[in-house]
Formats: structure tokens, C-alpha cells, sequence
């Protein structure tokens, strides 16, 4: 959706040509070489194309064949010659003239019984809930009725961009429909053939390379397939177009499975995709017989309907991704899709889930145009777990507390100290781009507890505004880091007027996706159009903590690809989040490895209130408006039910930056320089909307710019108001042998290890420490532990975590790294 114009004349800087395929898997092979060269210089553990070929195989459909461009002969499976294909499978061979079917009499029942209000889809005249009305009520008047709406149908045909047709209510109808024993022969004919002429619009358009696959082309694809698989197969062509379609739809599953969350932004997701998508699946899944992916779409569908599980926060809300908009509340269209979803799957979670956004939302939880759809979409034999309260407590029983979704590509995680409205709630993102509506904010967190304290400053109403290119979708809006380096240059296309060089990451599609499908995406991964971002290389869930470590190296301009065409301004960049689930504190790691050291680092967290800091020094504006400095390490975030505790622990000589008020909280540096402050408040175009996280303010702790290393370790500490004083001891430790940096949070010390490990670490100052935590180590690293006399030998897991238990308390521990 570029402003009504074609996705891709906008990206002045994407492959327009298909690559031949004679040269696809050369280009692959190329490919998975550079990501394993990249890989393997930013962090010492080792990686193998082979190793990468296999997480594309494992992400991709047909073992890695559309990645490499190769196009499956024939079908997979065979078109069931009984309707309904799409859902309800159990209709196939009911009599309508023994009336209603009796498993859908049972539900009725069930409804009933436990006094579930709904509404009889008779009431709606639109051609769909007629269809709904007549299997539910199979009269000879519903039928007719139902046969009327179908030729009184208005068939609106696709576009290149904007508008997607509408012909799979028809076929959604028409599927349901062919029950119908008093629609003719002739009848069926008429509406295939209007179906028919829709679908090869849709195919025409697939073909060609003007639609972008996590965009027009996921919603094009599912239209395409819904239609082809409802047609009969006598029809001419038929098969070449149902084969056509069902390669377009694998490409989009391919694409979904790779990001399990949709990356421009959950409105974008449910207000046109989730629906339809999950409808074309369902097809493949009851219209097809002796498919050999038909566990694989089901799974695909259970993990992104167990996105919106984890992406909802404990007010309600869905944590924002990308270019967001209204559907962040969750009311009226996410219910209808998660039944759906939760029939196609019988996972019992994604039905509580539903049950949870009733009690969230009442009738709101489906929208009047959808309410003709709960008596088929919501199965209550599924229902095994009642959710009383709008709370998620009961929904995630038995679901971890931390899960990634897309890992390896879209890589956007969630952790939560419980499934309570009290819970701590924490989101992050490291991965790679893939669309025009996504945002760079690989490292980017959020944190809630009680209320949004840690926030994405992000609003979107208005594409080609400057608030939305200079500041909305950078870097500068998220909560991650900034590498400044003057004159740099950022303007990516003509949309942006003037060079906004803020510090972050590079700018790839902003405006323009061309994204064609599965295996253009990785034509483009280190290579090309170099669409990569951030990497996890390590995670960890434990019943006290969780762990994972990312690379964001490549999502800045990098020694391996600058897109200013020089050196790059960084050699590494990571992160590191570490949740102390008993402490309820989030630890923050970040190792920066700059070209130069006048690249000043700056550590951003976005929030609603002004963050209070002791001892400010005013440098633009006023206090209430303005830019400050302090060099006080103490952060509070007073929010009206919560607080969070900010405490930078390293680096000891950064300066604390706070920056907001009416005239300044777009505010985003021009010249790369981060120092002199002569930047732009970015306010064109920014929307006030209520379901937008309002940030007022931002907190930014600056580097000194003196050296080309510098290491960030921050501790969050969230907590109720009437639990503020709940705060376990902090404090830094003094360790000497590397550049390790550690700390003591209660009784744990932690230790986050350097990339350039030494022999010998001595961590000082540890006399409370009773337990020890070491990251990022090498998998299956050993280590020796010596406190006083004694000495123990351990091993790092899969994570390269160690964690003991401290025999007594000393003021020195001494950690010895065993090569490998």
C-alpha cells in the first residue's frame, strides 16, 4: 500500500528481472556461503552452509524447492469431489431434507445450554451469511434465498495495489451452497464461470512481479487458491489453474511459516489477511485428499494463531510491529479468525483464547459483519478450559513463558514473569526485513507491568509523512541503539526530501516492497539488496530465567556492506537479555565494536512519562521541553500504577540523555553527529490515536565517543506502586582479565562474557554473591570455578549458560575458560 501507486516503483534500488533459472541454485549456494562468512566473523562459534541450508529446508515448503526457485510438478493431492472443501468437512453426503446436520444440532444445543448469546446469521443479507443461514436452517426458502444473493453478487476484481477483490465470498458461499439440492446444474455453471474469470485475474496477476509477498501477494494467493479449489475439475484448464494458484499459496505459506507473525504490523495482518489466509488453508486442508503438506499448513496456522496469544499484553492490547493501526485492540475481527483457527487445528489453547476475548471485549469481540459466522466458526466441544475473567491466566496454562516466533528470520520474541494481569510483560525483535510496512528495530524491547513503561514511540496514519520516514519506522522510535556517524548519508528514494541521518540502522524498503516471493527473499540475504538485520545465536528458558542473545551487525552499516558505500561505522554489534524472573529485573547487555571511536553509542528506551534523573543540565528548550543531560546512572519511570528503575551500570563516564515535550519528542538527529543537538523534531504526520503508545519522552544514555568499544549493561526493575520498595541489591562487579562486565542483582552475580574471552577471569567484590550466572559462552564450554581453595569444573549448555551454586560467600571468584 504505497499510497495507491505499484508496491515497487518506490524502491529505486531492487532487481526488477526474475534471475534466469539456470543460475537460481549457484545464487543459493552463493548465498548460504556469504551468510556463513558473515556469520562466522561476528561471532566465534561455527556455522556451515551446510548447517544454513538445513534451517532453510526446515523453514521452507517442498524441501527448500521454492527457495531455489524449482516449481513442483503436478498437484499435491487430489480435489475431493464433495463439498464443502473449505470447512465443515463432516457436511460431505448430509441429506438437507433430514434437516439440520446433527453435529451442528449439537452445537446449537451446547450454545444453549451454557447460555451462549449469538446471532442467527438469517438476519444478515449478505451472500455469505445466507450460506451460513441455510446450512443451519436448510429450508427450501433459505436456499433459494441463498441462490438469489449469490447471482445478486457484486464481483469487484483485484488491483495491483489497493484492493484485492472480494470473489472469495462467493466462493465461500457458493462452496456451502452446492449442498443445496434445488441449485441447478445450470446455476452452478453460471457462478463457476464468474469465479472462473476472477481466478485467472488473480493468476495474471501473480505471474507478474508487481505484488509483494508479505502484501498484496499473501492476500492474492489465498483469494487465488480459495476460488481454484472450490471449482469442479471437469472444467477446461482447470487443473493448470488450480496447480498455478496452489503453488502461489505454498509460496505465501512458505513465507508465513518463515516469520510466524506477520511483519508489517498486526492491523495489517487482521484487518485483511488473517482471515482469508486462514480460509485458503482451511481449503487445503478439507478440499484436497493425499496431500503431503497438509500437517505442515495446520502447524503453520497453529503457531501464528499462537502469535496472537503471545503478542497480547495485559491491558488487552497487541504489542506493535511494524506499521500499526486501530486492530491493535483486538476487537471485532481477531475473534472470528482465532475460532476459525481453532477449529482447523483443535488446539485448545487458541479456544480459550477465544474465550478470553469475549470476556476482554462482549459483543465487540465480533464485528456485526461477522456475527452471521460464530454458529460455524466457534466449536464448543473444543472447549475444555473456561475463562471467567478478561485475563489470560487460564489461556496460558501449559504454554511457556518465552517463545520466538519466525525464529531464524522474523525472530520476535515475548517473555512473561506469569500469565497474570499483573504479569510482567516483555517483547523483543532481532531479525531480518522483509516488508514496507516493517520497521528497523532489530534489538528493539518493550517492557509492561501494570502499564506500558518501556514503549515503541511509533504512530502510523499518514505513509509518505515525515514523522513516518524521518522518525516513525527508524531506529530513533525504538528502544535499541544508535551508532552515530557524521555525514551519513539516508535517503533511500525521492520521498525523502532531506538527509536524516539519525544514527540507526539501515533503511532497505521503506517505501517500495519488492519482495517477490520466498526465493527472491533470499536472493537478497547478504547479497543484493542486503535485507538482513539481527540474528539470534543463542536462547535459554529456565524455570528462573531467560536468556537470548542477538547480533544486530548486519542491520547497521557494517565492514561486510555499507550502503554510503565506505568502511561501515561498525565491526559487531550485540545484545543481550537477560530476565531474573524471581527478582522481576531485565538486564541489558550491548557490546559495540565501532570504526571509529568518535562513533558516539547511544542506548534508547522510550517512554510516557518524563523519566526522572537527578542533577539535569538543559540544553535545548526547557525542563518540561526540551533536551537534557545529567550524569546520574538512576533513572525512575513513575508511571499512575507502576514504576521502573533504570540503572546503567556501565559505561561508568556516559552521560544520561532525556529528551521530550511537545516540540521535541519526534526529535531525531540530522547530521550523524549526536553531540552538537542541532537536529529535527520529526511531528509531520504523527497521529494521536488512542490505541498508539504515546511516548512523551525518551531516556538515552551516551557514550563518551572516546573509544571504539563501548559496553552497555542496563538493569530494569519493574514493579507495582504498592510494591516499589521490592527492590533486590545492585551493584557492579569489578572483573579483571577481560572485557567481561558483571554484576551482582541479589544474591546472583552475573557475568556476561567478551567476545575476546582470556584465560582467566577475575570477578571482584562478591561477597553476597550465593549463586552464579555466566552468558554467552561457547556451547559446551568449559569452565573452572575457584573460590578460595575450592575448585569446580562446569559445562555451558546448548546456550552457553552456566549456572551454580557458590559454596560459601568470597570477595573474589575466579573463572578459568578451558579451550575447546
Amino acid at each position: 500500500m504505497a499510497s495507491g501507486k505499484k508496491q515497487c516503483v518506490l524502491q529505486s534500488k531492487q532487481p526488477r528481472k526474475i534471475v534466469r533459472i539456470g543460475l537460481i541454485v549457484t545464487g543459493l549456494l552463493t548465498t548460504l556461503a556469504v551468510i556463513a562468512e558473515q556469520l562466522a566473523s561476528h561471532w566465534p562459534f561455527e556455522f556451515s552452509p551446510k548447517v544454513l541450508m538445513d534451517e532453510v529446508d526446515q523453514r521452507s515448503l517442498l524441501a527448500g524447492k521454492l527457495v531455489q526457485g524449482e516449481k513442483k510438478d503436478g498437484l499435491d493431492g487430489k480435489i475431493k469431489q464433495q463439498h464443502p472443501r473449505i470447512f465443515l468437512p463432516f457436511l460431505a453426503g448430509w441429506d438437507p431434507a433430514t434437516g439440520t446436520h446433527p453435529t451442528l444440532k449439537t452445537r446449537l444445543a451446547t450454545f444453549k445450554k451454557r447460555k451462549v448469546s449469538s446471532v442467527n446469521p438469517c438476519v444478515y443479507p449478505n451472500v455469505m451469511a445466507r450460506a451460513a443461514c441455510w446450512v443451519l436452517t436448510p429450508t427450501k426458502e433459505n436456499g433459494d434465498l441463498m441462490v438469489k444473493r449469490m447471482f445478486d453478487f457484486y464481483l469487484k476484481s483485484p488491483a495491483e495495489s489497493g484492493y484485492y477483490g472480494n470473489a472469495w465470498q462467493l466462493a465461500f458461499a457458493y462452496d456451502l451452497g452446492s449442498l443445496y439440492p434445488g441449485f441447478s446444474a445450470k446455476q452452478r455453471q453460471e457462478i463457476q464461470s464468474r469465479l472462473k474469470r476472477e481466478l485467472k485475474k488473480y493468476i495474471r496477476l501473480l505471474e507478474g512481479d508487481d505484488l509483494s509477498l508479505w502484501h498484496g501477494r499473501a492476500s492474492m494467493a489465498a483469494n487465488a487458491f480459495l476460488i481454484a479449489v472450490i471449482l469442479d475439475t471437469d472444467l477446461d484448464d482447470h487443473k493448470e489453474l488450480l496447480q498455478q494458484s496452489q503453488r502461489h499459496f505454498l509460496d505465501v505459506m512458505a513465507a508465513l511459516e518463515l516469520t510466524e507473525g506477520w511483519p508489517e504490523g498486526f492491523s495489517y495482518w487482521i484487518n485483511n489477511r488473517a482471515l482469508v489466509l486462514a480460509l485458503a488453508a482451511g481449503a487445503y486442508l478439507n478440499g484436497l485428499s493425499d496431500t503431503k503438506e497438509a500437517d505442515r499448513i495446520k502447524e503453520i496456522m497453529r503457531r501464528t494463531g499462537h502469535w496472537h496469544i503471545y503478542a497480547t499484553r495485559p491491558d488487552h492490547r497487541v504489542e506493535h510491529v511494524g506499521d500499526e493501526g486501530a486492530r491493535v485492540d483486538l476487537k471485532d475481527i481477531t475473534r472470528p479468525y482465532i475460532d476459525f483457527v481453532a477449529q482447523m487445528t483443535e488446539d485448545p489453547f487458541l479456544t480459550a483464547y477465544s474465550q478470553y476475548l469475549l470476556q476482554a471485549f462482549g459483543g465487540s469481540s465480533y464485528h456485526d459483519s461477522y456475527r452471521w459466522a460464530f454458529r460455524l466458526f466457534n466449536e464448543p466441544k473444543l472447549l475444555t478450559r473456561f475463562v471467567e475473567s478478561p485475563s489470560l491466566k487460564h489461556v496460558g496454562e501449559g504454554l511457556p513463558r518465552f517463545d520466538i516466533f519466525g525464529k531464524g528470520a522474523f525472530n520476535l520474541g515475548y517473555i512473561r514473569s506469569d500469565w497474570t494481569n499483573n504479569a510482567t510483560y516483555i517483547s523483543f525483535r532481532a531479525g531480518h526485513n522483509f516488508t514496507h510496512h516493517g520497521h528497523y528495530d532489530a534489538g528493539h524491547f518493550t517492557l509492561f507491568k501494570g502499564e506500558p513503561l518501556a514503549v515503541n514511540s511509533s504512530s502510523y496514519t499518514l505513509f509518505d509523512k515525515p514523522n513516518r520516514l524521518n522518525y516513525a519506522l527508524r531506529t530513533v522510535a525504538k528502544n535499541s541503539l544508535l551508532i552515530l556517524r557524521p555525514g551519513e548519508h539516508v535517503q533511500p528514494n525521492k520521498l525523502f526530501k532531506e538527509n536524516i541521518a539519525a544514527g540507526g540502522q539501515r533503511l532497505t524498503m521503506p517505501t517500495g516492497s519488492a519482495v517477490r516471493n520466498i526465493k527472491h527473499w533470499y536472493q537478497n540475504l547478504y547479497q543484493g539488496a542486503h535485507w538482513e538485520g539481527g540474528v539470534i545465536l543463542q536462547q535459554d528458558s529456565q524455570l528462573d530465567f531467560d536468556y537470548v542473545l542477538m547480533d544486530l551487525t548486519a542491520a547497521y552499516n557494517n565492514t561486510h556492506f555499507d550502503d554510503n558505500g565506505e568502511q561501515g561505522k561498525v565491526w559487531r554489534v550485540t545484545r543481550e537479555l537477560l530476565y531474573l524472573r524471581p527478582q522481576d529485573r531485565l538486564l541489558v547487555h550491548d557490546f559495540i565494536h565501532a570504526v571509529k571511536p568518535i562513533y558516539r553509542k547511544k542506548w534508547l528506551l522510550h517512554t510516557l512519562v518524563k523519566p526522572e534523573v537527578n542533577s539535569v543540565k538543559v540544553i535545548k528548550g526547557q525542563k518540561n521541553d526540551g533536551i537534557m543531560l545529567s550524569d546520574d546512572n538512576r533513572v525512575l519511570v513513575k508511571g499512575k500504577t507502576a514504576q521502573l528503575t533504570v540503572d546503567r551500570i556501565f559505561p561508568i563516564d556516559a552521560k544520561t540523555e532525556v529528551i521530550g515535550g511537545p516540540h521535541y519528542r519526534f526529535y531525531a538527529d540530522t547530521d550523524g553527529d549526536g553531540a552538537t543537538y542541532d537536529g529535527k523534531n520529526q511531528a509531520e504526520g504523527a497521529s494521536s490515536k488512542p490505541w498508539f503508545d504515546q511516548a512523551q519522552w525518551r531516556l538515552g544514555f551516551v557514550s563518551s565517543g572516546q573509544q571504539n568499544v563501548d559496553q552497555f549493561l542496563v538493569s530494569l526493575t519493574p514493579r507495582l506502586k504498592q510494591k516499589q520498595h521490592d527492590y533486590p541489591a545492585l551493584k557492579s562487579l569489578l572483573a579483571v582479565g577481560q572485557q567481561a562486565r558483571a554484576v551482582l542483582s541479589g544474591d546472583r552475580a552475573v557475568v556476561f562474557v567478551a567476545h575476546e574471552m582470556a584465560d582467566v577471569l577475575a570477578v571482584k567484590k562478591t561477597g553476597q554473591a550465593k549463586q552464579l550466572l555466566i552468558v554467552g559462552l561457547a556451547m559446551a564450554q568449559s569452565v573452572d570455578i575457584q573460590i578460595g581453595s575450592e575448585k569446580v569444573t562446569v559445562m555451558a549448555n546448548s546456550a552457553g549458560v552456566v549456572k551454580t551454586k557458590l559454596p560459601h560467600s568470597s570477595d573474589k571468584i575466579l573463572i578459568f575458560f578451558n579451550k575447546k
